[in-house]
């Protein structure tokens, strides 16, 4: 979802110090900014293992060299806490990722239905967000039993939900095509007009939200 490739890894185990392209690499290198906030991390810059209900390998920053081995991109990976303070004035891209309390995938769904009906009011609200904002929200996976994939060779994951929700936008617009996590990265990319990364080139973006 941020660099177009799985770089050879298909488990939750993969190993640190990728060297590769990464959407927060194109933020960076175009002079916007970029923040990853995930609930339950012990502090900012960490790019350690899990700690309670926050798990390492739902954060993909922490997997690339380029950012773990630079303290100031390091330091855009942040505690969720900082998620609010930021709405007023946010940074290019906000990536948030709830932890095991409320993923839907160790926790119940309406565990995370209730965070996400926490979360989204105050974003719309948000003067950040009033700027031509948009909120993606999206899953990493469907019910373990589904392998169908679709779209590329090798895609396999099954079915899962996508929601956007675009300030000044296109509304209540259904994708009747099917699509993968490498639409949502080309989607941002376009968004930008960044080159897009790795598979990102093979594919169409989700839709025109801007």
């Amino acid at each position: 979802m941020i660099s177009g490739s799985p770089h050879g890894c298909n488990n939750n185990s993969c190993e640190r110090g990728i060297r590769g392209k990464t959407l927060a690499g194109q933020f960076a290198r175009h002079g916007l900014g970029w923040r990853g906030y995930f609930e339950e991390l012990p502090r900012r810059g960490y790019a350690g293992d899990d700690v309670g209900n926050y798990v390492q390998h739902h954060n993909p920053f922490v997997y690339f060299r380029s950012i773990t081995a630079k303290p100031r991109q390091r330091s855009h990976i942040m505690p969720f806490r900082a998620f609010r303070r930021s709405l007023h004035h946010p940074p290019g891209l906000s990536y948030v990722v709830p932890s095991d309390l409320h993923n839907m995938h160790s926790s119940s769904i309406i565990d995370g239905d209730e965070w996400l009906q926490r979360w989204i009011p105050r974003i719309m609200a948000s003067r950040g967000f009033r700027h031509h904002g948009a909120i993606f929200i999206t899953w990493d996976e469907a019910d373990k039993t589904d392998l169908s994939g679709c779209c590329m060779a090798g895609i396999k994951g099954g079915h899962q939900p996508f929601v956007a929700i675009v300030h000044g936008g296109p509304k209540h617009v259904r994708l009747t095509k099917r699509r993968t996590a490498y639409s949502l990265l080309r989607t941002i990319e376009a968004g930008f007009g960044f080159r897009p990364l790795g598979r990102a080139a093979h594919v169409r973006p989700l839709a025109k939200f801007f």
